[in-house]
């Protein structure tokens, strides 16, 4: 298990492994301290062991489509975790089980079916309360 404090690579901070025994990588290149301006930012209101409590809270409830990415959301899509005001979070399934997971900001709106988790999870997320019927609405018509 985690001590929660992280680890510092050359690629980012590491985190895990968790109790799913997943290992979590806050990476450098989607932080806003670094040159590429094609990728995702996470908001700096946004520290990277609350990325990581996001993803912990995706994986362990199992919030993954069929292609196995995790999507996330914070305080039911109410908190802006992305520097673009993006609502949503994207963790990627990794090509290698061994490889420790990332993730991002993610937006339809701005990114297309990419950033779009399916109607069915959008639609579990809106029965079990994690997000509003009106917010499941907006993300279903890629409206955030």
């Amino acid at each position: 298990m985690s001590n929660g404090l992280g680890t510092a690579t050359s690629s980012g901070i590491q985190f895990g492994p968790n109790r799913k025994g997943r290992v979590y990588i806050s990476v450098f290149i989607h932080r806003g301290n670094n040159r590429s301006k094609l990728k995702n930012k996470w908001h700096p209101d946004v520290p990277p062991l609350m990325e990581y409590a996001i993803f912990n809270s995706a994986d362990y409830a199992n919030w993954y489509d069929v292609q196995g990415h995790y999507g996330g959301v914070h305080e039911r899509g109410k908190t802006i975790p992305g520097c673009q005001s993006e609502r949503l979070c994207k963790f990627p399934r990794t090509s290698n089980p061994n490889d420790p997971w990332h993730g991002y900001p993610a937006s339809p709106l701005e990114n297309g079916d990419d950033d779009a988790p399916p109607d069915d999870f959008v639609e579990s997320w809106i029965e079990t309360g994690i997000i509003s019927k009106t917010f499941g609405r907006r993300i279903q018509r890629s409206k955030v």
